[in-house]
Parts: structure tokens; sequence; C-alpha cells
């Protein structure tokens, strides 16, 4: 499918092992009706939205059967002043920011990449999952995702850099009004090149930047990437330092067609999603 079908969506073909059943993906829809309408008209069964409000979710209750996951995430609100932003944070991130981009070993730059570079970064997430996490799965879907998202135009990188070498790279997803965490990966250089303390300004000081970023070109919604709703493990324990307050999304699979209608008992038991 043309992902530029329209323009204000994000769409990725998903699989469901469904025989038959045609389903699209939509990342963060300005509207729910155009995407409707923009997968209808291309012939697909199910709309599977990622990461809606609540409100958006309510919408849909009563128009149609669906069935949904919920999501946890910590965003920060970039129409507040600097000041307050900062604030908002604990006071380890908040002198550990300050520390960070005042240090002349410190580098950082935003940008929006090239396929090379997508590429590169690709490499690394893949080479990060099998020898850190030891995950062997597909990793496609990264490469897929990244190449899908710069082809909109919605995919920026974020670098850090150590005494001009790079130990940390992010990519994010931006859409409207919103920029969102997708991966982060810590390259192997810094285990040994960098202390734990300056890893700590390194990781608080990109982060500022980035908000800074999105904050001066528009954007009102920093978004952490996602947390696990028990916050106990250490990278949710991290991002809740930028912020107390969870907010929850949805994933929600809809159906747009009756074949797709006929298919949601079973994505609800394959998925553990509850319905609605």
């Amino acid at each position: 499918m043309d992902s530029n079908s329209s323009s204000n969506l994000i769409l990725q073909d998903s699989d469901l092992g469904l025989p038959g059943v045609r389903c699209c993906e939509v990342y963060y829809p300005d509207s729910i009706a155009d995407a409707f309408r923009c997968l209808k008209l291309n012939g697909y069964d199910i709309i599977n939205l990622i990461h809606i409000d609540q409100n958006q979710i309510l919408s849909l209750a009563s128009t149609c059967h669906h069935v949904y996951q919920k999501t946890s995430t910590i965003q920060i609100d970039l129409i507040l002043d600097e000041n307050i932003i900062l604030e908002n944070f604990s006071a380890t991130l908040r002198n550990n920011c300050r520390n960070g981009m005042a240090s002349p070993d410190l580098s950082l730059r935003i940008y929006q990449p090239n396929r090379d570079q997508i590429l590169d970064f690709c490499d690394h997430l893949k080479s990060f999952y099998l020898n850190h996490l030891k995950i062997n799965n597909d990793l496609s879907f990264y490469y897929n995702h990244h190449f899908l998202l710069e082809n909109c135009g919605k995919l920026f990188y974020s670098d850090t850099f150590f005494k001009e070498k790079m130990i940390k790279r992010r990519s994010y997803l931006v859409n409207h009004q919103l920029a969102r965490l997708l991966n982060s990966i810590q390259l192997n250089p810094a285990l040994t090149i960098v202390d734990k303390k300056t890893v700590g300004f390194a990781n608080a000081a990109s982060h500022w930047n980035d908000i800074l970023f999105f904050k001066k070109n528009g954007y009102h919604v920093y978004d952490l990437g996602g947390v696990h709703s028990d916050m106990r493990d250490g990278v949710s324990q991290y991002k809740s330092k930028f912020s107390k307050v969870i907010t929850n999304l949805y994933d929600v699979f809809f159906p747009i067609s009756p074949r797709g209608q006929s298919c949601m008992r079973s994505i609800a038991q394959r998925w553990s999603f509850k319905g609605g």
C-alpha cells in the first residue's frame, strides 16, 4: 500500500496470520475517520490503531465491536515553559541535564536520517537485541518501520558523542504535534570509554536537548516511548524521573469489513485483548 495515500497517516501492513484478512497499522491518526475512509478504499478488513487516547477509544465504543489493549507511557507537555519542564524532573535528573549540557566532552545532534543512516542504526539495533537481550526473532520490522517513517518524513534520529565518538543513538516517530521515542541503543564503545557518571550526564543531556529541539519546532508532546504499568523495571524507573504522571493509551483492532468483523473473537483470544 502507498504510505502517502493520506499525508496525515502513518500506515504499515500487518500480518495477523489470518488467511485472506488484510490488516493495516495506523500510528497516531489525526482523524480516525480519515484512517477508516482511506483503508476501506484500499480493501482492508481490519484497522489496528496504535496508541490512541481514551477519548478516541470512547468515541469508538458505540460504533462497532472492537478489541483493545491498554499501554502506559510518560509524556511531557512541551507547551510549558522550559524552566517549568525542567523543574518537574527529579533533582538528580535535573542536575545531570545541566552538567551534561555544560560538558565540553559531550556533543549532541538531532536530524532526519538518510537511508544509509537508517541501515546503520537498524544493524546496531539488531546486534543489540541479539548480543545483549538474547532475542533472535525476525527483526526486519525495525528496518521496514524506519524506512516507512523516513519515506513519510516522520523519522528523527538523535546522536550523543563523547570526545567525538558516538556512544548513543535514539530514534523518534513524529506526527502532527507529538514526538515519540521509538528505540534507544548505547553503542559498545560507551562501555569502555565512558564512566557510569558521564553516561548519566550524557543520557540526561541528550533527552533535554531533544526536548528543547522538539519544543522549538512546534511539537506539543514529548513521549518517552512507553513504560511498564508496574514501573518495576529499570528503564521505566528512569523514565519516571521525567514525570510521575502516567498516561494511558490504547492499541485497538477495529473491523472495517464483514470479514474483519468475523475475526474479532480470534484476535481477542490470540493476543489477550479486551473486547468492547
